[in-house]
């Protein structure tokens, strides 16, 4: 297999005698051998979509293509997404993770398991850009940050609503945290006019102001700080509800 880096994304070009009676996986590390992305030629890792209401946001293709001859895969250059929350309504698409920092890379393909090909990726900073790496890294740490406080965002969700059936002489304050979460109201773009934002909708916010090669400001150090407070306080009160209900958590 080989890659290369262009303005679109990563090419990962692999060569397969036949399609594959198992699952061909491709998974992107950096340089600490720290997992980065994965991608499965057997199922999608988006889980169910949102009705699409604008034709032109499409969401980068995470399926591997397995036709037998040459193929090619477009790593959008972006980290793993946070988990979904099944029926989260967004008014662009889903939230992403944040563009890999310049940098070496190893695109590895198993086959069933077992690994069939290795080849190494490196990411460079635009040279239009040229003394701006501290600024990007600091970018990049933000918005690895803000994904992972996402991804606890979406799971406590998820907890919270598979909870429901086991806690039930907790549902009104289950309810309270999730509704403080996110906005469970909101089915389309003009629920933004009804119903208020709340913290996914903030960090999600957030996530697309900062996906920028710029050093964060100290405005938006301090409003990730005060979500982040805010996520703990609510994460920590439904540990607390969770830990009490038959089963525990």
């Amino acid at each position: 297999m080989a890659g290369a880096e262009s303005s679109g994304g990563a090419h990962l070009d692999y060569w397969l005698r036949a399609a594959p009676a198992s699952e061909l996986r491709i998974e992107i590390v950096d340089a600490a051998g720290r997992h980065v992305r994965g991608f499965s030629s057997t199922a999608s890792a988006k889980g169910e979509e949102q009705p699409p209401e604008w034709p032109d946001l499409e969401a980068a293709p995470d399926t591997l293509p397995v036709a037998p001859g040459a193929n090619r895969f477009v790593w959008d250059l972006r980290y793993e997404p946070p988990v979904r929350i099944p029926g989260a309504f967004y008014t662009d698409l889903a939230p992403e993770g944040p563009v890999a920092p310049p940098g070496r890379y190893t695109v590895r393909l198993t086959l069933g398991g077992l690994v069939v090909g290795e080849a190494p990726l490196e990411l460079r900073l635009d040279p239009r850009l040229a003394g701006s790496e501290t600024a990007v890294a600091s970018a990049f740490a933000l918005g690895l940050a803000v994904r992972d406080e996402m991804d606890v965002l979406h799971r406590t969700v998820n907890e919270i609503r598979a909870a429901r059936g086991r806690c039930a002489a907790q549902a009104r304050r289950m309810d309270e945290i999730e509704g403080e979460l996110m906005q469970v109201k909101r089915k389309s773009s003009e629920g933004n006019l009804k119903f208020p934002v709340m913290l996914d909708d903030e960090y999600d916010t957030f996530r697309s102001l900062i996906d920028v090669d710029a050093a964060p400001t100290a405005a938006q150090v301090a409003e990730h700080n005060r979500m982040a407070a805010k996520l703990k306080a609510l994460v920590a009160r439904w540990q607390g509800m969770a830990a009490a209900c038959p089963g525990g958590r």
